[in-house]
């Protein structure tokens, strides 16, 4: 796990004092090393931070070079399956001088060109530089575990692992882009390949791109999405090849060269994962915990229940919600995203490094099982279709919008009134389109108000998948990405840890798409049917699989009316971006009691300190 940057183009002449200084943005993604390549004629610059994970030694040192120098690779992320390429490569001839999975990376490039990334099981970002070709070629792994950021300039590109590599060197302009701000207000992050800072992009997932400096132009392609629907296998045939793929899953990703353990909620998926380590391994397994003090919403007693099954040694960590901490890694984001529970996974990252380099998680259970209470609610309100006819619809819209925000049961007939399809597209908008139209400055057009709905629409309504998969692909293409693992990577970034994720496994996906219908993954109105008849094979019996608790900070914590983030809110000076008359009354019907609206607290909250940090 590192941090990547690089230059290519004619027009300007990057240096050493260039790299570093975007480097150094980032120092914490690489703590054991880094390294700086300049070509001949200053047109291509590449930059690395190293979290040494495999192969300690110099030989893993990055930049890297094939044998003939005229290849060079940044790389971040890790290619589980490298050792069967190696094997592959070497039998045409390659002869490796390491035991990195980069230099197998390189090797896969100089056979394959392009094609490589197709056969790489992985989480990964990188970019390779072809002095013979003139050309320089990024890509990112199929689930977009790893970020990548390019900004396209005067014939010029620039990449790197986080936004604020690219705002350090100056090479854009610190601009917040109007369209990405109307999306993250309305979803809590901007989606697929838009950010925050107008003129930077990011290369979504399963995406590739080549850029020719000669001529400045770039090619970006995809290489993967996930597969149509192409027939149901039966229960057991089902729950057989989900469990053989996360075994082996499992299996890659417990490959490391430093001391590694595994994120352990009680919750199904994080259970599962401890399970099958558990099976493909005899030695000690390290497990790690979190909850608040003084907290309802504690499932320490779960974690400790399957730690105690599977016979690892656990670690429950107890922790206060502080604001202080809250102030600084809400500072070190490069762009705003909306997530609650950034400050207990930064917790969980930070106390977890203490004993491990390396650990498991169980994220992705959610989006590609059914495990959203979005997903129950639009099943049961498909099969409650029949009693909602045009008239109720009406009546419920109209109760909606007379009721004040906060009020209980305001979203439920908002969804009522909306249509089956809003128990999905409905309730994540943190700021309605009336809303935004008094919250930013500059309001958007009615267009781009609607665009986040509009947005998610066009992807539940791609391939040939049911009503389910449609939610569930949405959601690996928006909020598992630009949410979920963006808070992951940054939250063990930001404390040099490494996390491995093997239910996001390409095949795993792929599986779940084309072979599992939404009657598999929703039941009754029960969510992630299939993944619980897997975890009742396995998990302990006293473990309850029906309970499901956000990993969030509490409410009044931090939150709540007696809080300081609402107050903080009131402390920032006025912006261009958002009305301060508008924060001011949120926030003080916040503080007042008068509304439940944490989440727009924090969505607000998040963005004002981010701007905050970046202005100085």
């Amino acid at each position: 796990m590192c941090g990547i940057f690089g230059f290519a183009g004619r027009a300007s002449r990057p240096d050493r004092d260039f790299l570093k200084k975007a480097v150094d943005s980032f120092s914490y993604r690489g703590p054991d090393d880094e390294g700086f390549y300049l070509n001949a004629d200053s047109t291509v610059g590449l930059a690395h931070k190293r979290l040494s994970i495999l192969d300690l030694s110099a030989a893993g040192h990055q930049p890297m070079s094939d044998e003939s120098k005229t290849r060079w690779t940044v790389f971040n992320g890790e290619i589980y399956n490298f050792l069967e390429i190696k094997e592959d490569l070497e039998k045409d001839g390659a002869r490796f001088s390491s035991t990195s999975d980069t230099e197998v990376l390189l090797y896969a490039y100089k056979k394959w060109g392009s094609q490589c990334v197709s056969r790489f099981n992985g989480m990964f970002a990188f970019g390779i530089y072809n002095s013979k070709r003139g050309k320089l070629f990024l890509a990112r792994d199929r689930m977009g575990k790893k970020p990548l950021f390019y900004a396209l300039a005067g014939g010029n590109l620039v990449f790197a692992s986080e936004l604020k590599a690219i705002l350090s060197t100056g090479f854009v302009p610190f601009e917040v882009d109007p369209s990405a701000l109307n999306f993250y207000f309305a979803l809590g992050y901007a989606p697929n390949d838009k950010s925050m800072i107008r003129g930077v992009r990011k290369l979504p997932p399963g995406f590739s791109m080549e850029f020719d400096i000669a001529s400045g132009k770039a090619e970006v392609k995809q290489y993967w999405d996930a597969p149509a629907f192409e027939g149901p296998h039966d229960e057991d045939r089902a729950l057989e090849e989900i469990e053989e793929i996360l075994v082996d899953s499992v299996k890659k990703r417990l490959m490391s060269d430093v001391p590694l353990g595994a994120f352990l909620s009680g919750g199904i998926d994080s259970s599962l994962v401890v399970a099958f380590m558990r099976r493909v391994h005899n030695g000690e397994i390290k497990t790690f915990s979190v909850g608040f003090e003084g907290s309802s919403k504690n499932e320490l007693r779960y974690a400790s229940l399957v730690a105690r099954h599977f016979g690892t040694t656990h670690k429950e960590i107890m922790v206060k919600a502080d604001m202080g901490d809250l102030e600084r890694i809400s500072g070190l984001l490069d762009e705003p995203i909306y997530d609650n529970s950034m400050l207990p996974t930064y917790y969980l990252c930070r106390h977890t490094r203490q004993d491990v380099t390396v650990a498991l998680s169980g994220d992705g259970g959610d989006e590609l099982f059914g495990g959203y209470i979005h997903y129950q609610s639009a099943d049961t309100a498909r099969r409650a279709g029949k009693f909602f006819f045009p008239p109720l619809n009406l009546l419920a819209r109209a109760v909606s919008s007379r009721l004040r925000e906060g009020a209980f049961g305001k979203n439920t007939l908002a969804g009522i009134g909306m249509g089956e399809k809003a128990c999905f597209t409905y309730p994540t908008q943190i700021f309605r389109e009336g809303e935004r139209q008094r919250l930013l400055s500059t309001p958007p057009g009615k267009t781009e108000l609607m665009a986040p709905r509009l947005f998610r629409e066009s992807l539940m309504n791609a391939k040939n998948y049911d009503y389910i998969n449609q939610m569930c692909y949405a959601d690996i293409k928006t909020f598992m990405v630009d949410d979920i693992l963006v808070k992951v990577d940054r939250a063990s970034m930001f404390n040099s840890l490494e996390v491995r994720c093997p239910i996001l496994d390409y095949r795993m996906a792929e599986y779940s798409f084309r072979h599992l219908p939404g009657v598999l993954k929703i039941r009754g109105g029960a969510k992630k049917y299939l993944l619980k008849k897997l975890a009742g094979k396995y998990l302990p019996a006293a473990l309850d699989l029906e309970r499901k608790q956000g990993f969030d900070i509490p409410g009044d914590t931090l939150g709540g009316n007696k809080s300081r983030v609402p107050q903080r809110l009131l402390d920032f000076g006025p912006n261009e971006f958002v009305s301060r008359p508008f924060i001011e009354a949120l926030a003080r019907d916040q503080i007042s009691g008068r509304g439940h609206l944490w989440h727009k607290i924090f969505a607000l909250y998040f963005f004002l300190r981010w701007l905050e940090a970046c202005r100085g």
